[in-house]
């Protein structure tokens, strides 16, 4: 008797680790696709996603926690215009340096923070053109002179961060696009229910238990819940959940920074 509840015990508490891992699986491919920047405002079709922008992150003095686009954009916020040429001329100058320190490509860094780097490029849009319709027409000094140098190489700047960010989804998409799951494969596993279709959708624990555990009814049941899933599943919806890093990459694929000064 005491082995035999033993044994039962030890059933459920495999049982118990299987579903574990189950939603293992979910919660990392949920907060692959929902936990990333989109830079929806900048982005065209389909592919692109919805995000509220929260304009209280920009709020307070600059900490250690904030992010480098969160941090330029409280840098650039509180420079105020005043009366005189050759001030407002430096005020743009420090504008500028700080506007270009965004434009160092990270990777998949980077596009994490395209949406707060659309915010910030608003920003400094709507300043700059303010700060430099204050400066006469008729103004010349040297400091001047090193204003349309900053000018130049900002856009140079900007243009290279644009030709980094091609390459890098590019040749990336390339590699996820030779990784992509598809749903009739994936419903062709599921069909002996032993959870082989799991090991092709990265969540190899699910497959090892199940085929483990495939004399008890649960793993079975399991695995036929996911059959009819994938059978009735949007292709949408199948590369949203198992395709993340596709459907990542493929909205950025078009994006250019663009920036008027």
């Amino acid at each position: 008797m005491v082995k035999f509840c033993s044994k039962i015990a030890w059933v459920f508490s495999a049982i118990k680790e299987m579903i574990k891992q189950i939603l293992k699986g979910a919660a990392n491919q949920f907060g692959r696709e929902f936990g990333r920047a989109g830079a929806n405002q900048i982005l065209k079709g389909s592919n692109s996603y919805n995000i509220t922008n929260n304009k209280g992150k920009y709020e307070g003095r600059i900490k250690s926690s904030d992010s480098s686009s969160i941090k330029i954009y409280k840098e650039i916020e509180k420079i105020d215009f005043v009366s005189t040429n050759k001030a407002n001329t430096t005020r743009l100058i420090l504008m500028i340096d700080s506007f270009s320190s965004l434009f160092n490509f990270k990777g998949e860094e980077t596009l994490n923070e395209l949406n707060n780097i659309v915010d910030v490029i608003n920003l400094f849009s709507n300043k700059y053109e303010l700060g430099l319709s204050l400066i006469d027409n008729s103004f010349e000094d040297k400091i001047f002179d090193l204003f349309k140098l900053k000018r130049s190489e900002l856009i140079l700047k900007i243009r290279q961060f644009n030709e980094n960010l091609k390459n890098y989804v590019q040749s990336n998409l390339e590699e996820a696009e030779k990784r992509l799951k598809n749903k009739k494969t994936a419903i062709i596993l599921t069909i002996p229910l032993l959870g082989i279709q799991s090991w092709y959708l990265g969540v190899p624990a699910f497959t090892i238990l199940s085929i483990l555990f495939c004399w008890t009814i649960i793993p079975p049941l399991i695995n036929l819940f996911t059959f009819f899933k994938l059978l009735f599943i949007s292709k949408e919806k199948f590369d949203s959940e198992y395709n993340t890093n596709y459907i990542f990459l493929k909205q950025f694929e078009h994006v250019e920074i663009n920036v008027v000064i």
